[in-house]
């Protein structure tokens, strides 16, 4: 007995990242992922697992002497419940029953570094406070939180 695969497919897709220097304090980077599987069966296909959605994120950097500041946005396009492998491993379980809808959080967040080595770094994360889950998982992201380091070069 071995586990074999004996199943045709095709997947296709593109993964497209930009990233621009603006000026010297500001840069912003773009990604963006597309992905489509389908197992073949005769003349017909069915969804094949583990295909997440489109995905996006973005950042915005600004930099000027010992200071910077970001802005990184996310984004995950909405899987139809038509699109999972019916008791495959996309945990359609943890899904509404239209499938897993659309979110985009947004973070923003600051460093400074003082004297001697020490940096200051804080920040908000989902601003917006978006309930959300990230394809395939069975845990909701983290709601609104705030952050706070203070860290040490030696």
């Amino acid at each position: 007995f071995a586990n074999q695969n004996q199943r045709r497919a095709f997947i296709l897709g593109g993964n497209s990242q930009l990233s621009w220097r603006i000026n010297p304090h500001f840069t912003w980077n773009i990604g963006a992922n597309y992905t489509r599987g389908r197992i073949l069966v005769g003349d017909s296909t069915t969804p094949l697992d583990h295909i997440p959605p489109v995905q996006f994120s973005s950042d915005v950097n600004y930099h000027v002497g010992k200071i910077a500041i970001w802005g990184q946005f996310y984004y995950q396009g909405k899987k139809d419940i038509r699109d999972y492998l019916l008791n495959g491993e996309d945990n359609e379980q943890y899904a509404p029953a239209t499938g897993m809808p659309a979110w985009m959080v947004v973070h923003l967040k600051c460093r400074v570094a003082l004297v001697k080595g020490f940096v200051v770094q804080g920040g908000i994360e989902n601003i917006f406070d978006t309930q959300y889950r990230v394809f395939a998982s069975g845990i909701n992201g983290a709601g609104r939180n705030f952050q706070i380091s203070l860290r040490k070069s030696f």
